[in-house]
């Protein structure tokens, strides 16, 4: 399990990539759907993760679609996931650091992305170290929403600390 210090390391670059992309006056001014505002902020990511690689829309694992099984309704269901942006060494599982999922305000159905995230971080297959759905209010250049995942579930503290570091409004 990560330290509260080793989590803020694997956040920091996402808050420059975050706050990048809100001064981004071409890119606000055009106010994109979700699929260009995942890519713009995989464009920031890039280069900030040294020796590990940053990938958009990764839907493999080696030669494997990625998948996970999650409780609906009391029963067992199993689902191709396709995150939006990782963090990680290709072909080892101790080096999944991260794991994004984006979305644009105002944005009602998280249920995917909350399940995705809680099973990506959790002990098993992928076992990412951290997980953040954030929620982009791309007109306003802030952030309405930011929640960090580790262990399978909300993490209360590097929540409280993610948010603090980004332009939050409610």
């Amino acid at each position: 399990m990560a330290t509260f210090e080793e989590k803020q390391a694997i956040l920091a670059p996402l808050i420059k990539a975050v706050i990048l992309l809100l001064e981004d006056e071409d890119f606000i001014e055009t106010n994109p759907g979700e699929p260009v505002l995942t890519s713009e902020l995989f464009h920031h990511m890039c280069g900030l993760y040294p020796g590990l690689r940053v990938n958009h829309l990764y839907d493999r694992r080696e030669n494997i679609r990625k998948r996970l099984s999650y409780m609906k309704n009391g029963h067992l269901k199993e689902a191709d996931i396709i995150p939006d942006i990782i963090v990680h060494r290709i072909g080892a599982k101790e080096d999944n650091l991260l794991v994004v999922e984006a979305k644009r305000h105002p944005k009602t159905d998280d249920g995917d992305d909350v399940w995705k995230l809680e099973g990506m971080t959790a002990e098993g297959p992928y076992h990412y170290t951290l997980g953040v759905h954030i929620t982009f209010q791309v007109p306003k250049k802030a952030i309405t929403q930011a929640v960090v995942y580790s262990e399978g579930h909300i993490d209360a503290e590097t929540t409280v600390w993610l948010k603090a570091a980004l332009p939050l409004i409610d």
